[in-house]
């Protein structure tokens, strides 16, 4: 039986109680009188206990509804907010990385920025240090400028002194140095350097030093003609090279002739 108790009110309760109270308004004396009487008397009295029940109870479930259905809007509104505080949060991520990004990118500028100044420091102090050797070395520079104009009158000289004047005295050397040689570079617009000392231009100082040692004299004319000997074992040492490579080639075509000849003899046995 589908009764609606939720439709039972004080006042039908009220005019029931009269019967509730009356002395044969039992299960026992309903019982009696029918079976149906008694479990109608006992639903009636549970309908009743129900309403009072209700009373006390349907307030608190309807608080417990609305306090379900602010849950629900709190819960509802709470995940908006973490999902607004996720994409904040992402969003400050972001940022705090861009942040580190550009504090390294910043520490890294004034590191190189702080290098640059130590070297442009240095380079300072260097050019300060060497002011006073720019003259100098634009002089040298000059000089050097010189030197590479005259070296091919300079080299000719030296090639003329070294080929030609081996067989004379020193004064015959001098005279043909300088008369004909520096003259004829000087007729045909050769620059040359001026009273050349060819055996500073041929021959380093220390190598003199070691021909001393070795027990030649210092004199100029000693010196010339160790240049004079210099040249010619040059020569003679590149010809006996020329000759040996040359006498390595034939040996070793006479090898290559030998064992073709003995492979040949012991394929034909």
């Amino acid at each position: 039986m589908n009764f609606p108790k939720e439709q039972i009110n004080d006042e039908t309760v009220e005019l029931l109680q009269p019967y509730f109270a009356a002395p044969d308004f039992n299960y026992d004396s309903a019982r009696k009188a029918s079976g149906n009487v008694a479990g109608l008397c006992q639903w009636a009295e549970a309908m009743c206990t129900y309403h009072e029940v209700a009373k006390v109870v349907e307030p608190k479930i309807a608080k417990l509804r609305e306090a379900e259905s602010e849950l629900k809007v709190a819960t509802k509104e709470k995940n908006a907010a973490e999902d607004r505080m996720a994409k904040v949060q992402a969003k400050l991520d972001e940022m705090q990385a861009q942040f580190d990004a550009a504090m390294a990118q910043k520490q890294a500028l004034e590191d190189d920025a702080a290098a640059t100044q130590k070297k442009m420091d240095s380079a300072t102090a260097l050019i300060n240090a060497l002011a006073g050797e720019e003259a100098r070395w634009t002089a040298q520079s000059k000089e050097f400028d010189t030197q590479i104009q005259r070296l091919t009158g300079d080299c000719a000289l030296a090639s003329g002194f070294v080929s030609y004047l081996g067989p004379f005295n020193k004064e015959f050397r001098e005279l043909l140095m300088n008369r004909d040689f520096y003259g004829d570079c000087m007729r045909l617009t050769i620059p040359v350097t001026p009273d050349m000392q060819v055996t500073k231009f041929l021959v380093e100082e220390a190598e003199v030093g070691e021909w001393t040692l070795q027990g030649l004299p210092t004199d100029e004319l000693s010196v010339q003609n160790g240049i004079m000997e210099k040249h010619e074992l040059e020569e003679q040492r590149q010809q006996l090279l020329e000759e040996v490579q040359s006498y390595k080639k034939k040996i070793k075509q006479l090898e290559d002739d030998l064992l073709f000849r003995r492979v040949n003899n012991y394929h034909q046995q």
